[in-house]
């Protein structure tokens, strides 16, 4: 069916921008259903009549509320992305309500479970088009609606829909009004069979003396019963009808027809219906219990996925192949594989529920002891959970759909802003697979803002995932230290062990001190200090005490500014390349302080000059370069040599002048 659990139909990077709320609200059913704990604060307002021991029922119902009441927040968005989003969950809901009246049920064995007057309500749901393509109104308000263009088709939809009340309200009107005396005849007819048709109904709220419930454990026993005596006076009344056969022939043909669709004739129903959903729902909804030769038979899921495939068989042989809803069709034969390889194309939460949901019908039949000979639904809930083939070089052949589904589901959730914890809370109930896909999934997280990496890294130590967690320090600490936001950069890195990438960190702010024509500075207020005591490669050190220099000059401290570069030019520890940037830094300094250096010093900075300043400092000279605003590019006719020869002179004369002895005074 797939390659892998990567290999995803769709995309979530132009996710709707509304769904992400449904998706959380969601996630909070699943983890009460699997008694995951969470910190975040339950805001579905449906759950809080639940906890973990409530009825599978009572968690579907909830996300179906959720489902509705999303596609609610979009029903009136304008755009094409929010067309297209109704569109999907149009289909996610048609989807979801025939699997929860097929298959998401605790109580279906019970005799009050009426699987087709369910499905016929389905069926009107989602297809409401079916009817109201005809003008109904047209059609009762017309002079001789028997002679309509409309009449004879919208009779037969309203046959395959259930409608039979308006129905007879059609046939009455229409023997009110024609004056032909045979027409007359057959109609009234029709109208006697339609009144008198038993029919089902789920409860008894709605019933008359016509409608046969399914309450009681022989409520089907009753219905196969009331159905044969009613085709038996059906039989007789299509009788008098044919003895209008020469005068009438369309009308006792349209009334053979009725008298086949009531009867639950599945050719019949198969020729007069637009699609195979309509066909196998109407076949149902009119099912033919069986007659004296036959045993009774109730209607189950085996008896649903056999009619469901002789009317797509059927509807073949009348070259109708190009039928549209072919995951519905699917369920309805009881093919789950083909049905969520067709739902695949919708939303990966649709795939990820159903299948968990199955998944804990199946083990909740098994504890009850469900699971016999006699269960209607050992076909798709067998002893063992669904297992799709994987096939290709993957190093397992199958995978539990339950586990496939959920982590397609998740490794679209990790990628999107705030949903790595939820995504994460679905791989956690997949066993050693998902804790697999935990880890390769942090690499996806999108690290937005310092709180979030903090939190996967969090989540990263409670599970002992260490290498994640400072792999994702060493990447936030690389991410922070390209946007010049040192301070936490080096944070990072001293989280993530990485101590040798910070003196780097410091080389880059001296070479944008270089840059920057307002020659700024950062203070590290903020550091903290045990993160500050690793910031002791030569770099670093040198910085702080550049820093410290250029603060006390500016806090017109000369003397203590001076004897602060004096350290940094003679110490063995400053980088060669910086100490150019020293002389140049301190050249007026020297110059401002009335206190005359003494003569050892004098010949230390002499030595120090003659051995840093000069050509062979490539590194520095450039540096210089940067700092005197004289980038390569822009002045060729200054080399290097020059620049350097250039400070070495200056300085000399400045130490020259603090070697005279009146120098200060």
């Amino acid at each position: 069916m797939v390659e892998s659990i990567f290999d995803c139909s769709q995309s979530s990077s132009n996710m709707y921008r509304k769904r992400l709320k449904f998706y959380s609200d969601t996630a909070q059913v699943f983890r009460l259903l699997h008694g995951i704990q969470s910190t975040k604060t339950t805001t579905v307002k449906q759950l809080r009549n639940l906890n973990s021991s409530s009825s599978l029922d009572a968690f579907v119902n909830v996300y179906s509320a959720l489902l509705h009441d999303y596609y609610d927040t979009i029903k009136y968005d304008k755009g094409k992305e929010a067309t297209l989003e109704r569109i999907s969950y149009q289909k996610v809901i048609v989807v979801w309500k025939l699997l929860e009246i097929l298959f998401f049920s605790e109580f279906k064995k019970g005799a009050n479970y009426c699987y087709s007057t369910k499905l016929m309500t389905w069926l009107n749901y989602f297809d409401k088009r079916g009817l109201l393509q005809f003008d109904i109104q047209g059609v009762f308000n017309s002079n001789i609606p028997s002679k309509h263009t409309s009449f004879w088709p919208m009779v037969y939809k309203l046959i395959l829909r259930g409608e039979l009340d308006p129905l007879q309200q059609l046939f009455d009107v229409a023997s009110q009004r024609v004056t032909d005396p045979y027409d007359k005849s057959v109609l009234q007819t029709l109208a006697k069979m339609i009144r008198s048709f038993p029919k089902t109904t789920s409860t008894s709220s709605n019933s008359n003396s016509n409608n046969i419930t399914r309450n009681d454990n022989d409520g089907e026993q009753h219905i196969a019963n009331e159905r044969k005596m009613w085709t038996q006076h059906a039989i007789g009344d299509l009788r008098l009808i044919s003895a209008f056969k020469t005068a009438r022939p369309e009308f006792v043909t349209h009334a053979t027809t009725i008298m086949n669709m009531l009867s639950g004739d599945t050719t019949t129903l198969c020729h007069t219906a637009t699609s195979s959903i309509e066909a196998i729902v109407a076949s149902l909804y009119y099912y033919n219990y069986g007659d004296e030769t036959t045993a009774f038979k109730s209607i189950t899921m085996k008896t649903i996925n056999i009619l469901a495939q002789r009317v797509v068989d059927l509807r073949k042989q009348d070259n109708n192949e190009q039928d549209q809803h072919v995951g519905l069709l699917a369920l309805l034969k009881g093919n789950i594989y083909q049905a969520m390889e067709e739902c695949a194309q919708l939303d990966w939460w649709l795939l990820a529920h159903m299948s968990d949901i199955m998944d804990r019908y199946t083990l909740q039949r098994q504890q009850n002891r469900l699971d016999d000979d006699d269960d209607d639904s050992n076909g798709i809930f067998g002893g063992e959970p669904l297992y799709l083939h994987i096939g290709g070089q993957q190093q397992m052949a199958e995978m539990e759909t339950r586990v496939f589904f959920l982590l397609s589901y998740a490794n679209t959730l990790v990628v999107q802003d705030s949903m790595w914890h939820t995504a994460f809370d679905y791989m956690g109930t997949c066993g050693v697979l998902g804790r697999s896909e935990i880890n390769k999934a942090i690499n996806k997280i999108p690290m937005t803002d310092d709180n979030v990496a903090l939190e996967v890294a969090e989540y990263c130590t409670r599970n002992g995932l260490f290498e994640q967690r400072q792999r994702i320090y060493e990447e936030k600490a690389t991410e922070l230290d390209q946007r010049q936001c040192y301070t936490s950069a080096i944070r990072y890195y001293c989280l993530a062990g990485k101590y040798e990438r910070i003196d780097g960190i410091f080389k880059d702010i001296l070479l944008r001190f270089c840059q920057d024509p307002q020659r700024q500075l950062e203070a590290f207020d903020h550091l903290d200090p045990l993160y500050k005591a690793k910031c002791d490669g030569p770099q670093a050190r040198f910085y702080f005490r550049f820093y410290d220099m250029r603060m006390m000059y500016k806090e017109c401290k000369q003397s203590e500014s001076r004897n602060i570069a004096i350290d940094l030019i003679l110490s063995p520890d400053s980088p060669d390349y910086l100490v150019p940037l020293v002389f140049v830094e301190s050249a007026v300094l020297m110059e401002q302080c009335q206190d005359a250096l003494p003569s050892e010093v004098i010949a230390q900075l002499y030595h120090r000059l003659k051995t840093i300043v000069t050509r062979d400092n490539k590194e520095g000279s450039e540096l210089l370069r940067i700092y005197l605003g004289r980038p390569r590019i822009d002045d060729e006719s200054i080399s290097n040599s020059e620049i350097m020869d250039s400070l070495f002179d200056v300085f000399k004369f400045i130490l020259d002048r603090q070697s005279t002895p009146f120098y200060g005074q």
